[in-house]
């Protein structure tokens, strides 16, 4: 008993939907599904926990150095700057007991401890060092850690040495 009606004259029921969103690549997920999903999925679950721990540590770092303050009153490449937080965000991150800089295995809890003690001044001595460069860097990655790394640990006698040097020519 069907009947056989052209589709444009046919009288269709509206489709009615429990949602505003309108745009049909929308898919809400409700929370019981995300909860059904990440029990299926504990690897994900981890990841994003991990993410969340990257993001964290990045966004501590940029407080820590006052990111927005050096880009907006200085003349400060940000690639450069987040190249150098992405670096030092992996060695705080990543696992093992050791990191590499300059063909020695220092252990990671001092260099995170280095890290952790950065701020606007410590991070513009690394982009002033880095930018003094003029030879030819072979692991340009290895370079900008062991800079990272030593920045804390020179950076007074590096100011000292400049004083000398300009007051010297003073007589």
């Amino acid at each position: 008993n069907s009947k056989m009606e052209l589709q444009e004259v046919a009288e269709i029921d509206p489709n009615y939907i429990d949602s505003n969103y309108t745009d049909p690549s929308y898919t809400e997920v409700s929370h019981t599904d995300m909860e059904s999903y990440q029990s299926i999925h504990p690897e994900e679950e981890a990841n994003c926990d991990e993410i969340d721990r990257i993001e964290e540590t990045r966004n501590m770092i940029k407080s820590n150095i006052e990111y927005e303050y050096m880009i907006k009153n200085h003349n400060i490449s940000v690639k450069i700057l987040d190249e150098l937080i992405e670096i030092m965000v992996e060695v705080i991150v990543m696992n093992g007991n050791f990191v590499r800089i300059g063909g020695n295995e220092i252990p990671k809890v001092l260099v995170v401890r280095r890290f952790m003690k950065y701020d606007y001044s410590i991070m513009e001595y690394v982009l002033t060092s880095l930018s003094g460069n003029c030879t030819k860097v072979k692991n340009i990655r290895g370079y900008m850690l062991a800079t990272l790394y030593n920045a804390p640990a020179t950076i007074e006698n590096y100011y000292q040495a400049e004083v000398n040097h300009d007051m010297h020519g003073l007589g």
